[in-house]
Parts: structure tokens; C-alpha cells; sequence
């Protein structure tokens, strides 16, 4: 069995009893691909959130307001691009334009690029 390391946020642990848990397993263990996936389908449905491991936010250009400095895209090419009228946009992977959703590990980078954006013209989505 292939067997992972991945945490499982305590979250799930403040839910409604889910076959055992918590007293089949502590919060950090090794689990098989398989478990966690039954446990990510559980939390979804019991929450209504989608996301498991990691929270998420998404982010914009405002491209009234870009002067196309070229310096989030320079700085987080991850993130942010240049379109063909050489504006600002995000993105993931060449997807989600303009509506890029970023991983919580990487929210400070992004924060960082809003507070030095000279046009103002990155914000999160509310």
C-alpha cells in the first residue's frame, strides 16, 4: 500500500464521530492515500468547505488601475502574468485568469506584491 505523510487538521476531529475517529488514529500520522481521501470526502460534506489540507484565497487585478510596471509578474510569475495588452493579470498555471486561487503557504508573497504594487491594483476577492 502506498502510505504518505499528510497531516489531518484538527478540524475534523471537532465533527461529528466519523467511524472511530479520534479514537482510531491521533492527528499526525502516516495514512494511506485511500483513508485520507475518505476522510477529505467526510469533512466536505460535513463542512461544506472544500478544501482540507489548506485554505485558500483568491486573487485580482484591478486592470483599470495597472500601469503595467511588470513587477508582480517579474517578482511571482507563479501567480501573476502579463496579458497581450501588457496589464497585470493572475493566474494558475496559465488558468483561472484573473482569479487565481492561492494556497495559504504562499499568501504572504502575494500580500507582499499587493503592498508594493504602484497602481494599487491587487486585491483579494472578498
Amino acid at each position: 500500500m502506498n502510505r504518505i505523510g499528510r497531516q489531518i487538521p484538527a478540524q475534523i476531529f471537532r465533527l461529528p464521530a466519523w467511524k472511530g475517529w479520534p479514537e482510531r488514529a491521533p492527528s499526525i500520522f502516516l495514512f494511506s492515500q485511500g483513508l485520507l481521501d475518505e476522510a477529505a470526502q467526510y469533512y466536505q460534506t460535513a463542512t461544506g468547505r472544500n478544501q482540507l489540507y489548506m485554505e485558500k484565497k483568491i486573487v485580482f487585478v484591478d486592470k483599470d488601475e495597472c500601469t503595467s510596471c511588470n513587477q508582480c509578474a517579474d517578482n511571482l510569475p507563479v501567480y501573476f502574468q502579463m496579458d497581450d495588452d501588457d496589464l497585470s493579470e493572475s493566474h494558475n498555471n496559465g488558468n483561472n485568469i484573473n482569479d487565481a486561487q492561492i494556497p495559504e503557504k504562499d499568501w504572504d508573497n502575494v500580500q507582499n506584491e499587493i503592498d508594493e504594487c504602484p497602481g494599487e491594483c491587487i486585491h483579494w476577492k472578498k
